[in-house]
């Protein structure tokens, strides 16, 4: 039996995005996280962090980690993070989405410009209209083919490149 499609009652975020999970009060797990945030203890997980990144910086001027970017604020703002703030050198890597916006497009070109290096990967278009076609049908993801895309062709690029750690910018 199918669910019917519905809103976070926090935010509006809808049920069928992505790794979305919802409470008894319908509220996504995205809402639930903010909320979390505002009173947990940072200085442990900071740690954390240095650590496993003093355990992976190249130090060679290689890639030590990879960062998915599309245009947009979060895989950006993560990629310049992780190389001014950390002093890692990461890879940018996009998947082509499936309609790109001319923001999106201009955003992402002048962040390359700013100093990072980037792999652009634009898969099969008609393998992508029969993932998404399918991913619509079976779970109401119309570009169900780039969000596996996502996933996967930046864990290839890593494992190719043997690039230790891949951070993404956005969680459901």
């Amino acid at each position: 039996m199918t669910t019917r499609p519905f809103w976070c009652s926090s935010c509006l975020n809808m049920s069928t995005r992505p790794r979305i999970e919802f409470n008894d009060q319908q509220v996504c797990n995205a809402c639930q996280w903010s909320e979390e945030k505002k009173i947990k203890d940072w200085s442990e997980r900071s740690d954390e962090l240095e650590a496993l990144l003093d355990k992976h910086r190249a130090g060679d001027g290689s890639f030590d980690c990879i960062a998915p970017v599309s245009g947009g604020k979060d895989g950006s703002y993560v990629a310049h993070q992780l190389k001014h703030k950390y002093g890692m050198n990461p890879l940018a890597v996009t998947v082509t989405p499936p309609l790109s916006l001319d923001i999106g497009d201009s955003n992402l070109k002048r962040f390359i410009g700013s100093g990072y290096d980037h792999i652009q990967i634009s898969p099969n278009p008609e393998a992508m209209r029969k993932i998404d076609r399918e991913g619509f049908i079976q779970g109401g993801y119309p570009y169900f083919g780039w969000l596996s895309a996502m996933q996967a062709a930046v864990v290839r690029i890593a494992s190719r490149l043997r690039i230790p750690l891949i951070f993404y910018g956005e969680d459901g």
